[in-house]
C-alpha cells in the first residue's frame, strides 16, 4: 500500500508521542495559493485589529491638540496628564463615531499586500539559508546529550528567525514608511480638519508641501530602528520559546502521555509563544515608536523657518516627551501596543502555518486520498 494513506499505516509510522509538528518548508508551498488566501485572511485580520492600532496612535500623539508642529511650539506651557485607554476610545467614539477607529484603514490595506508579499517571502528565503548555514558550520555531534542537541536547537532557531526577521523587516520598509506615514495623518486629523479627504489626497499634500523623502519618508531610519528590531526580537523569541515549549512537553512523557501531537496542542504552543513574542518585542521597542510616531504625524510647510524645522528632530521631540510626562512619556501607547502585537502575532502566526499547511503543493492530493 501507498505510504501516502493514512489506512495503510502501522503504529510504528506515526509520530512520537509529544512531538513538534514537522516544519514545511517555503519551497514545497504553492506561492500563488499561499498568497491569495493569505491576502484574505490577513486583510480581515488587520480590519479586526485595526481600532488598536488607532488608539494607541491617538495614545502617542494625544498632547498634540493638532499635527501641525506650530501648535506644539505654541504650548510650551506643561501639559495635562495622558488620558487612559478607555478614555481615548471614548473621546474618538464620541467625536467620529465608529468610523473614528478606521480613519486610514483604506491606505494600510492597499500597502498591506505588496508589504506582505515582500515580507514573507524574504523572510522565509533568509530563515532557509541561514539554518543551512548554522547546520553545516555546527560542531553538533549526534554522541552529545539530549540536553546539548535541546539547547543548540532553540540557539539556532533563534538565532536564525533573528536574522530572517530583520532582513524581512528592513527590506518591507521601503513600502511601509509611506503607508504608515499617510495612516498615521488621517488617524490624528482633528474633525474640524478637512484637507485630507482620503489617502491619495493626503499623500498629493504631502509630497506638494513636504517632498518625498522628507515627507512620505519621514522617520524611515527611526522605523527602521524601530521595526527591525521589533521583527527580529519577535521571530526569534516565537522559535526560542517554541523549542523550549516543545522540548518541556516531551519531557513530560509521564504527565502527558495520552497527546500524540493533536491540532489543539500545536495550536496551544503556537497561541502561547506568540503571545509571548509579542509582550515582549513590543514592551522593548514601544519608546522608539513613540517618538516616531510623534515625528511622522508633524507638518512641515513653508511656514516654518530653519529653527522650526530643526525642532522636529528627533532630540526635540525625546525632550517634549520627557517635558510633559517624564520616563512614561516614552511608553505612551505601550497598553494598546502590547494588546495589538500579541492579538496580532497570534492570529498571524496560526494563520500563517495553516496556510502553509494547505497551501502544500501535495495537499490536495493528500486530501483526496484522505477523503
Amino acid at each position: 500500500m501507498s505510504s501516502s494513506d493514512p489506512h495503510s499505516s502501522t503504529p510504528s509510522e506515526y509520530p512520537p508521542p509529544h512531538q513538534p509538528p514537522k516544519e514545511i518548508s517555503w519551497e514545497t508551498l504553492d506561492h500563488r495559493k499561499f498568497f491569495l488566501n493569505g491576502a484574505a485572511l490577513f486583510s480581515l485580520t488587520t480590519v479586526t485589529l485595526y481600532p488598536l492600532s488607532v488608539i494607541k496612535t491617538h495614545q502617542m500623539t494625544s498632547l498634540q491638540s493638532s499635527t501641525s508642529l506650530h501648535s506644539t511650539l505654541q504650548s510650551p506651557q506643561q501639559s495635562p496628564k495622558l488620558p487612559q485607554i478607555h478614555t481615548t476610545a471614548h473621546n474618538i467614539y464620541s467625536q467620529f463615531g465608529m468610523r473614528g477607529f478606521y480613519k486610514g484603514i483604506g491606505t494600510v490595506l492597499l500597502g498591506a499586500l505588496p508589504a506582505r508579499l515582500l515580507y514573507l517571502n524574504t523572510l522565509e528565503f533568509i530563515k532557509a539559508l541561514t539554518t543551512q548555514k548554522l547546520f553545516h558550520a555546527s560542531v553538533y555531534s549526534s554522541t552529545r546529550k539530549n540536553e546539548t542537541k535541546s539547547t543548540y536547537e532553540i540557539q539556532s532557531a533563534a538565532i536564525s528567525s533573528l536574522f530572517a526577521g530583520a532582513v524581512a523587516s528592513l527590506v518591507t520598509q521601503s513600502v511601509t514608511v509611506p503607508i504608515d506615514v499617510i495612516s498615521q495623518r488621517l488617524i490624528v486629523q482633528s474633525k474640524t480638519d478637512s484637507r485630507y479627504k482620503n489617502g491619495f489626497q493626503c499623500a498629493k499634500y504631502i509630497v506638494q508641501h513636504e517632498g518625498i523623502f522628507r515627507g512620505l519618508y519621514r522617520g524611515y531610519f527611526l522605523s527602521v530602528a524601530t521595526f527591525v528590531p521589533s521583527s527580529a526580537l519577535w521571530w526569534s523569541a516565537y522559535h526560542a520559546y517554541q523549542k523550549l515549549a516543545w522540548n518541556l512537553i516531551s519531557s513530560s512523557s509521564n504527565a502527558l502521555s495520552g497527546i500524540k501531537s493533536e491540532a489543539w496542542v500545536d495550536v496551544g504552543v503556537q497561541v502561547g509563544c506568540a503571545v509571548g513574542a509579542g509582550m515582549s518585542s513590543s514592551l522593548v521597542t514601544t519608546p522608539l515608536d513613540v517618538v516616531k510616531v510623534r515625528v511622522q504625524v508633524q507638518e512641515l510647510d513653508g511656514k516654518l523657518g530653519i529653527q522650526e524645522r530643526e525642532k522636529v528632530r528627533v532630540k526635540y521631540v525625546l525632550k517634549e516627551l520627557l517635558r510633559e510626562d517624564g520616563i512614561r512619556g516614552l511608553f505612551r501607547g505601550v497598553v494598546p501596543r502590547m494588546a495589538n502585537a500579541s492579538i496580532w502575532g497570534t492570529v498571524m502566526i496560526v494563520v500563517y502555518e495553516w496556510l502553509k499547511q494547505i497551501s502544500q503543493k501535495e495537499f490536495k492530493n493528500s486530501f483526496e486520498v484522505v477523503s
